[in-house]
């Protein structure tokens, strides 16, 4: 068995519940920080190791893969997809747009700003583009103060791209930006951005290559272009997976966040085809080479409400139809996690809080 690891977060101690008092009484026995907390995760007055909530979905209003962000104690920023059919010469196809809004007591508000297609006229029948013409799969990263990154998939000439928009306040966008280096592939997707330990932006292009390395990049937010690969012994496809495969393929999900001064976390996804999605942790140090130093096994969210669990024994069964659960965002305060993910193709959006212990993080082997 890998060794559990340790990784301090320099978090307050659990909160104690007291009779008769909820966690928006000022007077809880939760330190500032805790409480604080508490009303970022508008959680109900236990503490639960894992709580999930809808952020809506099913019932013919699907809510495409919300990815968050913190604004303030009590209201986050949130990026999500919402499309429309179009018809041409017979086949299905749908135009994409990314939409800025605000989440408040686990309630979407009214729509910001929004990101739309680069060509709205463009055909969307080639097998690149999945049917769908515009943006899609928006990730939202703070840079600093009230400066957001938004980086999102979309159509470049025949090929898909990653692209990004700086959002200011929460209305206003910068120009849209294509990420450039001379090696893409024609399907660039599920990049992962970050913040250096200098507070330098980043992108993981792969968290695990054919080769097994991860590759990063310094990103140049005037221009675009990515800085030369930062390549490192990986080691995830070895420890995440339940069940090795020629199919399973380790992906990008959220932004990786601060844990710390020094680690960044983030969750990923694991694909086996495109109906069957495990999530999975992991951490890395936040200096270049970004070493990998710690991951969960694969695992999914199970419930609602105090009613949720994390679910290790995945069982890797392919033949289950529409068992989708993709990881997009991500807010952390101390050793308490908040993750938004879709869920079975589209459906609907939930947001699961837990805390870091819960997630059973292995040490990673470290090459010297």
């Amino acid at each position: 068995m890998p060794a559990q690891a340790k990784i301090s977060t320099n978090s307050p101690t659990r909160c104690r519940r007291v009779p008769g008092r909820t966690p928006h009484d000022a007077s809880h026995s939760c330190d500032a920080r805790a409480a604080r907390m508490l009303a970022l995760l508008l959680v109900l007055p236990t503490c639960q190791a894992v709580w999930t909530r809808s952020l809506g979905g099913d019932a013919g209003k699907p809510r495409f893969n919300v990815a968050i962000e913190r604004w303030n104690a009590t209201h986050f920023l949130s990026v999500r997809n919402v499309q429309r059919p179009r018809y041409t010469r017979g086949a299905a196809c749908r135009d994409a747009a990314v939409v800025v809004a605000m989440i408040g007591q686990w309630q979407l508000g009214e729509e910001r700003t929004r990101v739309e297609a680069r060509d709205p006229l463009r055909r969307c029948l080639d097998r690149r583009n999945f049917r769908l013409n515009g943006p899609e799969d928006a990730r939202i990263l703070n840079l600093h103060s009230t400066t957001f990154m938004i980086i999102y998939a979309e159509h470049a000439g025949n090929n898909r791209r990653q692209f990004f928009r700086l959002l200011h306040g929460y209305r206003t966008l910068s120009k849209e930006t294509e990420l450039t280096s001379s090696n893409l592939n024609a399907v660039e997707k599920n990049w992962v951005p970050f913040l250096d330990q200098n507070q330098k932006p980043h992108v993981w292009r792969w968290l695990e290559d054919e080769d097994g390395y991860g590759v990063a990049h310094l990103v140049d937010l005037r221009s675009g272009a990515l800085g030369e690969a930062i390549r490192q012994r990986s080691f995830l496809r070895s420890f995440v997976l339940s069940a090795p495969g020629p199919k399973a393929k380790i992906c990008g999900g959220t932004p990786a966040v601060a844990l710390n001064a020094t680690h960044r976390v983030a969750f990923g996804h694991v694909t086996r085809n495109r109906r069957y999605y495990t999530v999975f942790a992991y951490v890395f140090e936040a200096q270049s080479p970004f070493r990998m130093v710690a991951c969960s096994k694969e695992f999914r969210f199970r419930g609602l409400g105090s009613e949720s669990s994390i679910d290790f024994d995945v069982a890797t069964r392919p033949d289950i139809e529409d068992f989708i659960q993709f990881p997009i965002g991500l807010v952390v305060d101390g050793d308490q996690l908040l993750v938004s993910w879709g869920r079975d193709r589209n459906r609907e959006t939930r947001a699961s809080s837990l805390r870091l212990a819960e997630l059973g993080l292995a040490r990673l082997p470290r090459l010297e």
